[in-house]
This record gives structure tokens, sequence and C-alpha cells, in this order.
């Protein structure tokens, strides 16, 4: 596959990974600003790991997953769940010849995702990247998730300062560039306050 931006003609095609509705959440704002911009092309990939209620989630954005994974059997140990979506996943990727892949998080979507993407050789993208509590085992495993996602990223987009410096500190292990963006959580707010009639919207503080 291509290196991003060189040596390819058209739009960059983006494939997010997701699954949850925080997920759902976070990510919509990167969806709504891709559709803006000619020069991406961008879809979404359900992992089915909140079915539902990732699906209510986007849908309040005005969205819907272009992609969904077939069934996958649940288990509650995160480690077999994370194997069974990455297999799920890899084919997916094939098929769509994603430019990048991007990842919210530190769900077992996200992990297992990123680990499909890496595997294959595509870009990770991390959007929240850098979130840290310096305990591996809480919370477990979204400690464990984000740490090794990290690890895989092209692109980090560290939503606040102390995000980008526990990357820094971990600069020996975290090798792709990083970003600091903001808090796209706080994008997603704004971006359905907008959508409030005049007289629904909560009045800013003087």
């Amino acid at each position: 596959m291509e290196t991003i931006g060189v040596g390819r003609s058209g739009p960059l095609r983006l494939l997010t990974v997701v699954g949850t509705r925080p997920e759902a959440i976070k990510i919509a704002p990167i969806a709504l600003e891709a559709q803006r911009r000619p020069a991406l092309q961008h879809r979404t990939l359900a992992s089915g790991q909140q079915g539902p209620l990732f699906d209510d989630a986007l849908e309040g954005f005005g969205l819907a997953p272009e992609l969904r994974l077939p069934a996958v059997l649940h288990d509650r140990d995160p480690d077999i769940m994370t194997e069974r979506l990455d297999a799920a996943i890899r084919p997916v990727l094939v098929a769509e010849r994603p430019d990048m892949v991007l990842v919210q998080g530190d769900t077992t979507s996200a992990y297992a995702g990123a680990r499909a993407a890496h595997a294959l050789g595509i870009p990770i993208g991390h959007v929240e990247a850098g979130l840290r509590s310096h305990d591996w085992a809480q919370p477990w495993p979204e400690e464990r998730n984000r740490v090794m996602i990290d690890r895989l990223a092209t692109l980090l987009f560290a939503p606040t300062a102390d995000a980008e410096a526990n990357l820094a500190a971990e600069h020996d292990v975290v090798v792709g560039t990083v970003v600091v963006t903001g808090n796209t959580g706080i994008d997603a707010l704004l971006t359905m306050r907008a959508k409030l009639p005049p007289c629904h919207r909560p009045r800013t503080p003087r």
C-alpha cells in the first residue's frame, strides 16, 4: 500500500473502526468534517460491539455506518474478543484498501482495528491518544488497549497537553507523530447544541 500522500491520486481514503456508543459520539465530528472535504473519502466500519446503542448515537448526528462486520460471537474475555474482531476486520481492510485506519479511544474495537491495520501495513490514526492511568490494571483492559494502540499508531491525536506529555515520556516505544487536537467529545457537544432551537440552547455564562 502506498505511503500516505505520496505517489497516489484521488481522495485520501479513511476507514474508521468503531463499535461503542462513546466512540460513535466522539468520531461523529470527524465523519461530518470529512463529508465536507472533497479531498477525503471517509467510511465507518461498525464492529457490532454495542449494537443498537452505537447505531442510535451515530443516528443522532445524521450518520450511519457504511460497513458492518458480520456477527462476531461475544465473549466476556477481552483478549478473546480482540482476537475475534481482529480476524473479522482484516478481510474488510483488504477489500477496502484504506490509506489510513482511524480508531478512537481504548475499546476492544479500537485495539482490534489497530492490530488488524498494523498486521496489514496500513497506517493508523489514534483519536484521543495519550490518556493514561499509569496502572495497567485500572481500568482493565482500557489502559492496556490505549497504550498498545499508541505504540502502533502513525498519527496520534492527543486531546490535551497532558496527553501529549504522556506520549513524549514514552518516546522509546511511541514513534508516531503527535498532534494536540482538543477533545472531539466537546466538538460533538457543540455540534448537537447547534441543532437546538434558540430558545432551548443553554445560555453562555457572562
